[in-house]
């Protein structure tokens, strides 16, 4: 049965190291592109807020002469 037995590897097999441990730039690279993303997602959260906001205003939009009256500047 000596013939089944693995043999020990005299040598650790080779690992390729990944892009962003060989390359420092791709690494930035990475880390930019994670913090543009939270920021996005940050972004679009903030815009589905104010849709929310603006569909649920239900006042109506005054005409410019109106705002006039009442001291309110002008919708445009």
């Amino acid at each position: 049965m000596s013939l089944l037995k693995k043999t020990p590897s005299a040598a650790p097999a080779f690992i390729v190291p990944s892009l962003s441990n060989s390359l420092p730039a791709y690494a930035e690279l990475l880390a930019k592109q994670v913090a543009l993303q939270t920021e996005q997602s940050a972004l679009l959260a903030e815009r589905r807020e104010l849709e929310k906001a603006i569909a649920a205003d239900t006042s109506r939009e005054l005409p410019s002469k109106v705002a006039e009256l009442l001291g309110d500047a002008p919708r445009i």
